[in-house]
C-alpha cells in the first residue's frame, strides 16, 4: 500500500475515533444537564449574596440585561455595579434601574482607570476590597448577559455543600440579526458550551460564577488578579492549584444578545484565544492539537472527494463515506448541545432558535475549521484590544496597558444626580512589587475547604 494512502487512512481513523469520543462526551453532558434541570431547587439559602457586575459602555440589550438582575427570585442579595468612570454611558442605565427598583439593595462603584491591570480585573479588585460583614457569597455576572429570574438561586445553591468551592455557568449567544458573523460566532460559542458537563475541575466563566466568601479570601484571588488581564482564567488557575473543585451548573447558562460584524468577530475570537494561550497554555496547545487532527481529517477528505469526483476514481466512495460520518457526528453533537442550553433558551422565540440550530447542524464542521485557523493565527500573539484598550501580555500573563480608549460621554450623564450611596473607590491594591510595567500573578495558593 502506498505510504500516502496509509497516512491518510491512519489520519481518518484517528479523526473519526476522536469525533466519536466527543459525541459520547456530549451525550453524557446532555444527560447531566437534563438531570440538573429536573432537580428542583431546595429551600435552603447560603446567606446574603453580593452580585458584581462590571460595566463599560452600552452592550446589546443592556437595559433588559441589567433589569433581570433586579428581578432575581433569591431572597437575600444585593447588587454592585462597577464602572471605570462616572461619565460612562452605562451609568445612566444603572441609575435608572436603581431608581426603578428601590427595594433591591444596590451600589455603584467608580473604580478609576487601570494602569498595569486589565480594566475589568481592576474594577473587580476595587469592588471586592471592602465587603460588608453579612456577605457570605460572591457572584459575578457580565453586563451583556441576560440571566433568568432563577439564575442567582441556581448559581449559589450548590455552595451549600461543603465540598463545593465555586460554581460556574456559561453563555449562549443569541443573534439579534441573522447575519453570517453572528451565526458563526454563535456556533463557535455553542461548541465550547458543549464541553461543559459533570465533574469538578472546569474552568470558570467570568460572566456567570459564584464562590463562598471565605474561599475567595483563602485563595487570595484579589492578590492573584493584580497585574493580570483575565479574571476567570486566573481564578480558575488559583483554584485548580489548590485542588478546589469547580462545579458546572447547566441552569446558569445565560443568554447573551449578540450583534457582531466581521472585524468584531475576528477581534473577539482572536482575543479569547490569545488570552487562553497566556493564562491556560496546556488547554491552548491541547485545542491546537486535537482541533488540528479534526480539521486535517476534514480537509483531507474534502480534497480527496473533490479530486476523486473530477477523475471519476473508483475509491471516491471512501472519503465521501468518512465525510458523511464526520458530518453526522457533528450534527449529533450540535443537537445535544442545543438541548444542553434549554435552561436559558425556554423563553426565546422558537423560530429564532430553530434557525440557529439548523445553521449549527449543517455547518458546524466548517465553523470549527474557521475557529481553528483563528486559533493558529494567535500562536505568537501577545497583544489584544478589549473594550477599546490595548494590552500587552508578557510570559505568565502579567499585563501592560499600551493605549487607552477615549471614554464616550453618556448623553444624560450631566443630568443624573449623584446619589448619596454612590461610592467612589480607588482600586484597593494589595502589596505588590514596585515596578508598574509588569507583575507576575501569584497563582500558587493553598485553599482550605470549609
Amino acid at each position: 500500500m502506498d505510504v500516502w494512502w496509509l497516512a491518510y487512512l491512519l489520519l481518518s481513523a484517528c479523526g473519526v475515533i476522536q469525533a466519536l469520543l466527543f459525541a459520547l462526551y456530549a451525550f453524557e453532558a446532555r444527560r447531566f444537564a437534563a438531570s440538573r434541570r429536573a432537580k428542583p431547587r431546595g429551600d435552603e439559602t447560603v446567606g446574603r449574596v453580593m452580585v458584581f457586575a462590571p460595566c463599560k459602555g452600552i452592550d446589546a440589550g443592556q437595559l433588559e440585561n441589567q433589569r433581570r438582575l433586579f428581578e432575581q427570585d433569591y431572597p437575600d442579595y444585593e447588587l454592585t455595579f462597577i464602572v471605570e468612570d462616572a461619565c460612562d454611558p452605562a451609568v445612566d442605565v444603572i441609575e435608572r434601574l436603581r431608581r426603578a427598583y428601590p427595594r433591591v439593595a444596590s451600589r455603584l462603584v467608580v473604580a478609576g482607570q487601570a494602569t498595569d491591570t486589565g480594566q475589568k480585573v481592576h474594577n473587580l479588585i476595587a469592588a471586592t476590597g471592602d465587603l460588608p460583614e453579612q456577605i457570605k457569597v460572591l457572584a459575578f455576572v457580565d453586563a451583556d448577559a441576560r440571566p433568568s429570574p432563577h439564575w442567582l438561586g441556581d448559581l449559589v445553591q450548590r455552595l451549600s455543600k461543603p465540598e463545593t468551592v465555586a460554581v460556574t455557568g456559561y453563555r449562549w449567544f443569541v443573534p439579534e440579526r441573522w447575519t453570517l458573523p453572528n451565526l458563526l460566532l454563535s456556533s463557535m460559542n455553542t461548541a465550547v458550551a458543549g464541553l461543559f458537563g459533570p465533574g469538578g475541575f472546569f474552568l470558570l466563566w467570568g460572566g456567570s460564577w459564584s464562590i463562598r466568601r471565605e474561599s475567595f479570601a483563602q485563595a487570595d484571588i484579589r492578590r492573584s488578579w493584580q497585574g493580570t488581564l483575565s479574571d476567570d482564567l486566573v481564578a480558575s488557575r488559583v483554584l485548580r492549584a489548590a485542588s478546589a473543585p469547580i462545579e458546572f451548573e447547566p441552569k446558569c447558562i445565560v443568554a447573551t444578545p449578540l450583534d457582531s460584524t466581521w472585524p468584531r468577530l475576528i477581534e473577539f475570537v482572536r482575543r479569547q484565544h490569545t488570552i487562553g494561550r497566556c493564562y491556560s497554555p496546556f488547554l491552548w496547545w491541547g485545542t491546537l492539537f486535537f482541533g488540528g487532527l479534526a480539521n486535517l481529517t476534514l480537509i483531507a477528505n474534502l480534497a480527496l472527494t473533490g479530486y476523486g469526483t473530477m477523475i471519476a476514481a473508483p475509491w471516491t466512495w471512501l472519503p465521501l463515506a468518512i465525510l458523511a460520518v464526520l458530518w453526522t457526528l457533528g450534527a449529533f453533537r450540535a443537537h445535544l448541545r442545543h438541548d444542553l442550553a434549554k435552561a436559558c433558551t425556554d423563553e426565546m422565540p422558537a423560530g429564532a432558535l430553530a434557525r440557529l440550530r439548523r445553521f449549527d447542524y449543517l455547518w458546524s464542521p466548517l465553523v470549527g475549521c474557521f475557529n481553528w485557523l483563528l486559533l493558529v493565527s494567535t500562536i505568537a500573539s501577545r497583544t489584544i484590544t478589549w473594550r477599546g484598550n490595548t494590552y500587552y501580555m508578557a510570559r505568565g500573563g502579567s499585563t501592560r496597558l499600551i493605549s487607552r480608549a477615549t471614554l464616550p460621554t453618556a448623553p444624560f450623564a450631566s443630568h443624573i444626580p449623584a446619589p448619596h450611596h454612590l461610592r467612589l473607590a480607588a482600586a484597593d491594591k494589595p502589596d505588590s512589587p514596585s515596578t508598574s510595567e509588569e507583575r507576575t500573578p501569584h497563582a500558587d495558593r493553598s485553599l482550605g475547604h470549609s
